[in-house]
């Protein structure tokens, strides 16, 4: 999670230190406990965070990856 409410969003941080907006369902945000290393699957698309253009997945799925 980063971001200040009511403007959190739940992002993803790879290896390279990349990050990632997800765009999740709300039975998927809430299942999903951070942080958390994950696998997601879905569409990647350039949207706007905090005023500004950011990364953004649209995610289909994800699997929780053991540590």
């Amino acid at each position: 999670m980063r971001g200040n409410e009511p403007f959190t969003a739940v992002i993803l941080e790879t290896d390279q230190r990349t990050q990632y907006v997800l765009v999740l369902t709300p039975e998927m945000r809430s299942a999903l406990s951070a942080p958390a290393p994950v696998r997601v699957t879905g569409r990647l698309f350039l949207g706007e965070w905090n005023g500004r253009p950011y990364a953004h997945i649209e995610v289909e799925r994800y699997t929780l990856l053991s540590s």
